[in-house]
């Protein structure tokens, strides 16, 4: 259900089916005989004639080879295409090494709804919507994860079935939703860290798709699309979230999942069939249990591997705790960008940068943790002189509070290189907190801290200068918004609030 011909007229459309070649040869990868150059020549010469007449857009089929023929090799297409200047719209790769390319002419790019959205064009550093539904007909399922970038949904089936978990045919909503409250008995789908050969759970990328689909949710009537000839379809949303993109290239999709069901860093990615069939290579998606972001890896440094300028390729968790002088990102110069990355992977793996894997990337709940702090005279810390602050834990990060938040609004300040021992402090009674320590940076005054509340959180919303937070404690209960003005800064304004933007 590709898009394309609702926004170009068939008739501004040439598609190519390659011929096939089966004559005598060498080689399935490398031909080397007079009558394959005779062959490829003759269709580089019509290729040529088709772009010469300069159609709006040229779709092109490349269909697996067979033992008995061969197509045109694509990296020679792809040369004679860039030759005349038109530009890869979308790539929708099927099963195998099967693959459709449109490539569309350059004047129109901007035009007619057409964007040029490449794998590499999707790390942005910015949030993308995402749906995850289960996908049934008879007795089968599987997940369409779909993603929004641009105007389309990109997106990927994932064959999750647990085989034979389905014992009846599923024909309604309501029966799927009953079997998904047994979610690990269908799905081999897990929120908990899996690599790709413990699950092994395939992938096939999907045709572009409209955005409509980022609701679908109920039965499809048999016959229609997403259905059999014999049994309904019927599609249940799992799971539904935002996600940003770390490292993306051609056989590799990384992927930070902020969702209800899945959350943290997970990859598709294609590598040699482990079965020794055909196809040669398949796409798998795994929950990494490594889950430090690639752009981070000692592999990416070896590798020389950087994101594009100006991006990180890291999602707002991590990206917040990089110290700034680290900040590669805001650098323009890439030579120097990438000698700053390096040195940041290098103090991370000597422990000179912490960087804390948040507890829900784990599959574990999100915890926090409300100190309150005083000393017995006045001090001096950032808002000024005070005798008093709280502390609002959130897993690992550690804000500074000028009130107490359960009481109105607060400003909060994130503390850097507060060690994550003092969120136990006086979780019983008063705890000391001795003079000259990150909490205590007085020389000699007396302070003391006592938890005043804890309980879990989760994170609704999350961008540069706004976060949505529902807290579930005794005293911190509810949904509270945090919004600075400046992603560069650590100073925040925290504020109780009754309403969740759904449409955000």
């Amino acid at each position: 259900m590709v898009d394309w011909r609702q926004i170009i007229r068939e008739d501004d459309i040439v598609y190519v089916n390659p011929p096939k070649f089966f004559g005598e040869k060498k080689s399935t990868v490398y031909p080397e005989t007079d009558e394959y150059e005779k062959f490829i020549e003759g269709h580089r010469r019509m290729l040529r004639q088709i772009l010469e007449a300069r159609p709006m857009a040229i779709a092109y089929s490349f269909a697996r080879s067979s033992s008995m023929a061969i197509h045109p090799n694509l990296g020679d297409v792809e040369d004679i295409v860039k030759e005349s200047g038109y530009k890869l719209w979308f790539r929708s790769l099927m099963s195998g090494s099967d693959a459709l390319y449109v490539w569309v002419r350059p004047d129109i790019v901007g035009r007619h709804g057409i964007e040029i959205t490449g794998e590499k064009t999707w790390m942005d550093d910015q949030p993308h919507q995402y749906v995850m539904q289960h996908h049934y007909r008879g007795r089968s399922v599987h997940v369409d994860f779909r993603v929004k970038i641009g105007g389309r949904l990109y997106g990927w089936t994932l064959n999750d079935q647990r085989m034979g978990s389905i014992k009846e045919e599923v024909t309604s909503l309501k029966q799927a939703k009953e079997l998904e409250k047994n979610w690990e008995r269908i799905s081999k789908l897990t929120n908990k860290p899996f690599e790709y050969w413990e699950n092994r759970i395939l992938v096939e990328p999907k045709a572009p798709e409209p955005l409509e689909w980022l609701d679908v949710e109920g039965v499809v009537p048999p016959g229609e699309v997403g259905a059999t000839k014999i049994y309904p379809g019927v599609f249940s949303i799992i799971d539904k979230g935002r996600l940003y993109f770390g490292a993306v290239k051609p056989y590799y999709i990384e992927m930070f999942l902020q969702g209800k069901r899945f959350t943290g860093r997970w990859v598709i990615r294609k590598i040699p069939n482990p079965w020794g069939e055909h196809p040669a290579f398949v796409w798998f998606i795994m929950k990494p249990k490594d889950q430090m972001p690639y752009v981070l890896s000692k592999r990416a440094v070896t590798k020389k591997w950087m994101p594009p300028r100006g991006i990180s390729a890291l999602p707002p968790e991590i990206r917040r705790q990089i110290p700034r002088e680290y900040r590669y990102w805001m650098v323009d110069d890439t030579k120097k960008a990438r000698e700053i990355r390096d040195k940041l992977v290098e103090a991370i793996r000597k422990g000179e940068v912490k960087i804390t894997i948040p507890k829900k990337w784990l599959g574990s709940r999100n915890e926090f943790v409300l100190q309150y702090q005083w000393w017995r005279g006045p001090i001096i810390i950032r808002r000024g002189p005070s005798r008093q602050q709280w502390l609002l834990w959130m897993d690992d990060e550690c804000y500074s509070l000028d009130a107490d938040p359960t009481m109105g609004e607060v400003t909060a300040t994130l503390l850097e290189n507060v060690p994550s021992e003092y969120r136990d402090y006086g979780k019983k009674e008063p705890q000391e907190v001795e003079p000259g320590t990150p909490l205590n940076p007085t020389k000699k005054t007396p302070s003391f801290i006592a938890v005043i509340d804890h309980g879990s959180y989760e994170v609704i919303d999350d961008e540069p200068l706004f976060r949505k937070i529902r807290f579930n404690g005794k005293l911190l209960d509810g949904l509270y918004v945090m919004e600075r003005e400046n992603p560069n800064t650590d100073l925040w304004i925290l504020r109780r609030t009754e309403t969740i933007n759904n449409s955000s």
